[in-house]
């Protein structure tokens, strides 16, 4: 072999390789070409999710403070229940009884006792006495209502009414504490 083969022979190996690095730099330059598209896709994904999850941040919280204006509005109506509730439960226990109207005891009427005239056929034993009895302390009725138009009904009458009320009061009350237990469980 001559130098001039030789040199051929080096020129088309040269060539050879050349080619196969152009080649190899062309398909590195489609890769990253490949791999910048998509990076942008992921980017554009990524902003739209991140737009989305603001966007979800944003409900959410008003959601949280719609939900705690509830809370608020309903944990104030509560608390004013229970003050109705205790402020009535403390009038009805510090009411004194009332008493129903005195009975007033006519003055004390003792009729004269009982002698039978003197052409009565019948004798009777004048050792009896007739006269009404008198006792040492006045007697006043247990119960007495409706005597007089401006008399009140029984108690009971009205502990009945209240019961009713409490009662009405109770349940509201258990109404609004299961829903703010609701709305404290459901945030």
């Amino acid at each position: 072999m001559d130098v001039q083969e030789m040199l051929g022979m080096v020129q088309v190996n040269h060539q050879a390789a050349l080619d196969a690095m152009a080649a190899q730099v062309e398909i590195l330059r489609e890769t990253v070409k490949l791999q910048q598209e998509e990076l942008e896709l992921q980017r554009v994904a990524h902003e739209k999710a991140l737009a989305a999850l603001e966007q979800d941040a944003a409900t959410l919280s008003q959601q949280l403070q719609q939900a705690q204006a509830e809370n608020h509005e309903l944990s104030a109506t509560v608390h004013l229940l229970n003050d109705e509730l205790n402020a009535k439960s403390t009038a009805q226990r510090s009411t004194v009884p009332e008493e129903p109207p005195s009975y007033q005891e006519p003055a004390s009427y003792e009729p004269p006792p009982y002698e039978p005239p003197a052409s009565s056929p019948t004798s009777l034993d004048t050792s009896m006495d007739f006269s009404y009895p008198h006792w040492d302390q006045s007697q006043e009725p247990l119960q007495m209502y409706n005597v007089f138009p401006t008399d009140r009904p029984p108690r009971a009458y009205k502990r009945s009414v209240a019961h009713e009320a409490d009662s009405r009061l109770d349940r509201e009350l258990r109404r609004l504490r299961e829903k703010l237990g609701a709305c404290s469980s459901g945030l």
